[in-house]
């Protein structure tokens, strides 16, 4: 959700006319802990990134905004957060700097949020009945994160939604094959709950 030449340009000044460069400090505590617009302030020579004024404060905000709804089992205003944050996503965090020390527990962190807040969009779109739209996102993210249980549950569901409770079926079978070839995993209870639940209607 940011221009790749710098964490908010915007709010971005550079401090005693040394040279500019970015600094970022590493994330603390879990992805959902933090507003993603809480951006460290780190010491030393560069930019001192004003967070209020970036997209990625903006991001971040729209992003607890949609858990919030969700939370409320207010559908809509999920739906609408969700989107607006996705609105604001312009590609990964940093991706030149994406490996730098400073930079990799950010980007990480935001992608995680970009990742739960689709989450909450495919959620919204199946609690509004309309399971076309969340079947089509929750394929591609479970996708891009195929080891990620949450997208794979919603997957399913909204497969079994549009009246696909083999397919559904499948893809856990296969989410289960590849978590155990990768991990040494077993899916957890709510995909097994799923899967059990999906097979007694069928």
């Amino acid at each position: 959700p940011v221009d790749r030449r710098g964490l908010g340009r915007r709010g971005a000044r550079q401090r005693n006319g040394e040279p500019a460069g970015l600094h970022l400090e590493p994330a603390q505590g879990a992805a959902g802990d933090r507003g993603c617009g809480d951006t460290d302030r780190a010491a030393g020579p560069g930019y001192y990134l004003s967070a209020d004024d970036t997209d990625l404060s903006a991001f971040g905000q729209r992003c607890a905004a949609a858990r919030a709804a969700l939370a409320d089992r207010d559908w809509r205003a999920a739906l609408g957060a969700a989107e607006d944050a996705l609105a604001l996503w312009r590609g990964p965090l940093l991706e030149d700097l994406r490996d730098e020390h400073r930079v990799h527990p950010q980007a990480v962190r935001v992608e995680e949020l970009r990742a739960e807040c689709r989450e909450a969009r495919i959620s919204a779109h199946l609690a509004l009945d309309c399971a076309a739209e969340a079947l089509s996102e929750a394929a591609g993210l479970a996708a891009e994160q195929p080891l990620r249980e949450r997208a794979t549950w919603l997957w399913m569901l909204a497969l079994y939604r549009v009246g696909r409770g083999a397919d559904a079926l499948g893809t856990y079978a296969e989410h289960a094959a590849h978590l155990d070839a990768e991990l040494g995993l077993q899916p957890g209870p709510e995909l097994r709950e799923l899967q059990t639940a999906i097979l007694r209607q069928s």
